[in-house]
Formats: C-alpha cells, sequence, structure tokens
C-alpha cells in the first residue's frame, strides 16, 4: 500500500518504520504513562495529555508518539474518493459562490496593493504629475526605500547566519535539560539554514513585500519526494478571508488561490493528492485573471503574459474551513475544520481532507500558514506604507517632477508660427515644447515676422 499523503500539498509522509518495534515502543509508552499517572495520582484524561501540570506549578511531558498518518492512513485520506458526486458538486458550487464574494469584498484591498507597488516607481509608470510630450517621469524613491530598509533591518534579526531558534528551559534548569535544549536547538537551525534552503530566499520575499501589502504569508508542509519540511511565501493577493473575518487564525473559511501547471496537477494525481478528473488544459486554453497587484508586478518585472497557455496553466483553490459532513462517518456531521480543493476549470472537488490530528477529540485545526503583520489594525488585514505615507509618496514624487518640468520647460521654447492662408484670430493649446502652425496672410516671405517664441512659466 503506497504511502499516505498529509493534507495540502505533496507531504507528510516519514520513512515508513517497523510495525514490530512501533508497538513495543508504543507498549513501552503506556507503561511508563501509567507509571506516572499512578504516581501523580493523575486520571485518565491527564494522562492523554502532551503537558500535564502538577499542584506544586511543575509539569510532565508525555511525549507519546502521535497518529500520523504513516499510523492512521484512513483518517488522512483524501475523502473525495469516499463521498458521492452529489455532496461534493454541492460543496464546489457552495464554496466557488463564497469565493467570489471573497473577492469582490476585497477588490478595495487590491487596489491598495498595485498603489504600494506602483508608488515605488519600479514599473516606470507611477501616477501623478504632468501630461505633456517630455515630461518627467522621475519617481521619489521614499516608498522603496522603506521597503528595503524595513526588508534589510528585518532579515537581519529573522535571518541570522547561525540560526534563528533559541531555548527557553521551563523551571529549573538542569544539565539533562540544557543539553537536550542544546541539541533540538542545533537541529532546528540546521534545518532553517541548510535542509530547508528555500527558507531564507521565501522570507527575504516576504520581508520585501510585506511593508507594501500590510499582510503576507509563509506556508509550511513536509514534501514527501524530498522527505523534509518546506515553505512558501504566499502573497496577500492569493489569500482570501471573508468580510466578516476579523482575524487570520479563527477566520471561517481561508482561501488560498493557485495558479499551477498541467505537469504539477498531473503530479498531484499520481501521488494521490487530487483525485483523477480527467481533464486536462491545451496551450488554447485562457489564462487566469490576474489581480491588478500581479499586473503591476509583472511591469516591475518585465514580464508579459503569453498569447498561448504553453504550460497549461489552470487554477485551484485550497479552502481550510469548517464542514458539518454527514458522510464523515468520524464527525457525525459535527462542525470540524477540513481543507477542501477546488478545480476552478471543472468546478470540481479535487481533494477534502480532514484538518486535525487523529484521535483529537476537540478536533482542534491545524494551522499551516503563518501570518506576518506590518501594522495590525481592527480587521483581519493589516496595513502597511501606501496607507501611511502613500499620500507623501505621491506628493514628494509630484513636487519632483513639477521642479523637473519648470527647468524643462524654462529651458525649451515653444513657438506660434504662420503657415499663410486666411488672416484672422484663432487660439489653439499649445504644450510645451511645442510648435503649432497658426493661419496667416498671404504674400509674407519674412519669416521672423511670422513666429513668435512663446516662454512658459511655472
Amino acid at each position: 500500500m503506497a504511502n499516505p499523503i498529509l493534507p495540502i500539498q505533496a507531504g507528510g509522509n516519514l520513512p515508513n518504520l517497523d510495525a514490530e518495534d512501533d508497538l513495543h515502543e508504543k507498549e513501552q509508552q503506556d507503561a511508563d504513562m501509567q507509571a506516572y499517572a499512578d504516581i501523580f495520582d493523575l486520571d485518565e484524561n491527564d494522562v492523554e495529555q502532551e503537558v500535564i501540570e502538577l499542584e506544586d506549578g511543575s509539569v510532565v511531558v508525555n511525549f507519546q508518539e502521535k497518529q500520523g498518518p504513516q499510523k492512521d492512513p484512513e483518517f488522512y485520506a483524501n475523502l473525495a474518493e469516499e463521498f458521492d458526486e452529489q455532496t461534493l458538486n454541492s460543496l464546489a458550487m457552495e464554496y466557488l459562490d463564497l469565493i467570489d464574494v471573497d473577492q469582490e469584498s476585497r477588490s478595495q484591498r487590491d487596489k491598495q496593493y498595485e498603489e504600494g507597488l506602483r508608488r515605488t516607481g519600479l514599473g516606470k509608470d507611477a501616477p501623478g504629475g504632468a501630461t505633456f510630450d517630455g515630461a518627467s517621469k522621475v519617481v521619489h524613491p521614499v516608498m522603496a526605500e522603506a521597503c528595503v530598509d524595513f526588508a534589510a533591518s528585518s532579515a537581519k534579526e529573522l535571518l541570522p547566519p547561525d540560526g534563528l531558534v533559541k531555548s527557553n528551559i521551563k523551571g529549573v534548569a538542569d544539565r539533562r535539560k540544557e543539553e537536550t535544549a542544546d541539541r533540538k536547538v542545533t537541529f532546528m537551525n540546521w534545518q532553517l539554514t541548510e535542509q530547508i534552503p528555500e527558507y531564507r530566499d521565501e522570507m527575504e520575499q516576504l520581508l520585501t513585500q510585506l511593508p507594501l501589502g500590510g499582510s503576507q504569508f509563509l506556508k509550511w508542509r513536509y514534501d514527501d519526494e524530498q522527505l523534509r519540511p518546506t515553505c512558501e511565501w504566499i502573497p496577500i493577493d492569493n489569500i482570501l478571508l471573508p468580510y466578516s473575518s476579523t482575524n487570520f487564525y479563527t477566520a471561517q473559511r481561508v482561501t488560498e488561490v493557485q495558479d499551477i501547471t498541467e505537469d504539477t496537477f498531473l503530479q498531484r494525481v499520481d501521488l494521490g493528492i487530487y483525485r483523477d478528473i480527467e481533464s486536462y488544459t491545451s496551450s488554447d486554453s485562457p489564462l487566469n485573471d490576474q489581480t491588478q497587484s500581479e499586473k503591476a508586478n509583472n511591469k516591475i518585472e518585465g514580464k508579459d503574459l503569453p498569447s498561448k497557455n504553453i504550460d497549461g496553466l489552470r487554477r485551484v483553490y485550497e479552502i481550510t474551513c469548517f464542514l458539518r459532513l454527514d458522510d464523515d462517518s468520524i464527525t457525525d456531521g459535527k462542525r470540524a475544520p477540513y481543507i477542501l480543493t477546488i478545480d476552478e476549470t471543472t468546478s470540481k472537488v479535487l481533494s477534502l481532507y480532514r484538518n486535525w490530528e487523529s484521535g483529537d477529540e476537540k478536533m482542534e485545526k491545524l494551522d499551516w500558514y503563518v501570518e506576518f503583520k506590518f501594522i495590525p489594525w481592527r480587521g483581519a488585514y493589516a496595513i502597511g506604507l501606501p496607507h501611511l505615507i502613500g499620500g507623501l509618496s505621491a506628493a514628494l514624487t509630484g513636487a519632483l517632477r513639477a521642479l523637473l518640468d519648470a527647468a524643462h520647460i524654462n529651458n525649451s521654447q515653444t513657438m506660434l508660427k504662420l503657415k499663410g492662408g486666411r488672416i484672422g484670430g484663432q487660439s489653439d493649446r499649445i504644450e510645451p515644447t511645442q510648435v503649432i502652425e497658426i493661419e496667416g496672410a498671404p504674400g509674407v516671405d519674412d519669416v521672423r515676422k511670422l513666429a513668435k517664441i512663446v516662454r512658459a512659466h511655472v
């Protein structure tokens, strides 16, 4: 039987363990915990807790191995393979409608993010200033400088070369505890600096964009092919929250918009992450709509949408939500956290996973995303530099452009030139540095009598 897959991407599996050794280890753990229960007079519920607090304030840590995918493959199975098609279609239609509403409710937020990107001037399309031919397009660097300075100072604290992880021993520290803590610190720092090479790059992108978007997200998963944790920066414009949300971690649903290639889609089908819906994209398939911030970023990177969908890009929605599913034998219709993935092209459910640990009677939601906030505000979305200094950035850019335009205009000649014809007065709108032809009397042969230099005063 193939290794079971944790919810969300390709991941979650640990190497297979010998079944007999596992059984022996579990029996030994149970015996140890029973001994602790007898010594400290603990009841059955206390024994099952990870951290058991005693009356004197000390704690006992229960290191019993949790029932992960390797131990309980049925619990972590893709429920979309088991549910009937009618139930799945109903879920897909309901949540696609909710996604449309969520996208509409945060359209203004996308505009704010777009404006922040444009205000940096990196895309050569910062708004404001004069529109005449040759007008200055220079941009004051206050927005870009603030982003770079913030990312640099944050990286110094969050991405030190010797690792971020530090230990904090609770209670009385002895030699054994200190040695254990040092080993854990060393291992986790090795993971972040060596085993997960993409961590620093993803974090640097996140920190650079954080001042502009206000909120950004880092997604963690276990990669079954590489047998290690991995992480990915998720920009705020790819995360949708309900209008009613006041906090990211308590939101009723969180939708991640994923634009994946056909190859990635088929890979997930082959791994058993998605069910096979027999849907393929071609080069003639339309490309997905881009957010305003994506369009602004493409200008910065110098990218244009291709005319053909060569890579077979398709959009899927990965939704962390709470559902009441009568078809789930474990919950019996009770409210519980799930991860629902829907293919936009076919409106079909690709996967449905339970999003809590096996054996957890409370069914507490597992968090796969880490939220980063620039300045927390009263809602689920934090605020960023466009909110704080967007107007100042516009004013500085406008003043700088006006200064350069004034110098340009005062050093350029604007002319009215008679071209011959009827006699009469005319009125024309003359742009700086322009030469405009006007009607004049016939027979005039001195150009000095026909042309007038017009000086613009600014």
